[in-house]
């Protein structure tokens, strides 16, 4: 394992994520209860962009442990980059029903929604995150982003 461990990380440095993929795939195989290895694979398939391979890991997972959050972090995730809108939204909703005054997880899903292309929804999210947390100035310059690229300059500038 050690080895392959370290083949793997030379192509994380390389950036080769294929190879880096096929290689904790098959160590995860071999060593199915490493977490370590696991979390390894799920980057490796995010940074390659293979969001089905993470969401068929995940799917299971987060639905036999619902109180999983990394995972379902990394799986809501994986749901907007395979333009999943119903299943992030979903677990986004879940997720904000058992914390709803936790200004990161409302910035997390304010960006999934930004990167989903649903504007609207987004900014009531940013908004939402900066009355929870208005020290967080990366809110309020999406707010204004937002408003920028929806013509709203007057809310831009008076919530600058």
């Amino acid at each position: 394992v050690g080895l392959q461990r370290s083949i793997a990380e030379g192509y994380v440095r390389l950036g080769d994520w294929a190879k880096v993929s096929q290689i904790y795939g098959t160590l995860v195989k071999d060593n199915p209860n490493d977490g370590v290895l696991s979390t390894r694979l799920l980057d490796a398939y995010m940074l390659n962009k293979k969001y089905e391979a993470v969401i068929n890991i995940l799917e299971p997972r987060v639905a036999a442990n619902p109180n999983d959050i990394a995972g379902s972090d990394i799986l809501a995730h994986a749901y907007v980059g395979a333009q999943k809108t119903d299943e992030a939204v979903a677990l986004y909703k879940q997720r904000i029903a058992k914390e709803p005054n936790s200004p990161g997880l409302r910035g997390r899903y304010a960006q999934a929604l930004l990167d989903l292309g649903m504007l609207d929804e987004s900014l009531a999210e940013w908004s939402t995150a900066f009355q929870l947390d208005p020290q967080n100035l990366l809110f309020k310059q999406r707010m204004g982003e937002i408003y920028m690229q929806t013509g709203r300059t007057k809310e831009a500038f008076k919530n600058s």
